[in-house]
């Protein structure tokens, strides 16, 4: 576990960071759900989730979109450090 690098998780955009604090505030989303929160087409909607799927923030489990488990921990403290989660 020591190769295990989480440090490109400080240096997300605000956008995927809020992203995150959505999803993580409401315990995971399905994409409706996500488009209606962030106010998103649902094709923006779809492109966000997609590519933080792909770059491994995201779990899609059920239709829903969760944080990746092994990047919760990380994620929370990136939300803090940037003042949106108390």
């Amino acid at each position: 576990m020591n190769d295990f690098n989480i440090t490109f998780i400080k240096e997300l955009s605000q956008e995927k960071l809020f992203c995150l604090y959505a999803i993580l505030l409401h315990d995971g989303l399905d994409q409706d759900g996500f488009c209606k929160v962030m106010r998103y087409s649902p094709e923006q909607g779809r492109m966000k989730l997609f590519q933080m799927v792909d770059d491994g923030l995201l779990l899609e489990v059920k239709n829903r979109y969760v944080i990746n488990l092994l990047l919760y921990r990380p994620t929370i403290e990136a939300l803090k450090a940037r003042n949106l989660l108390h």
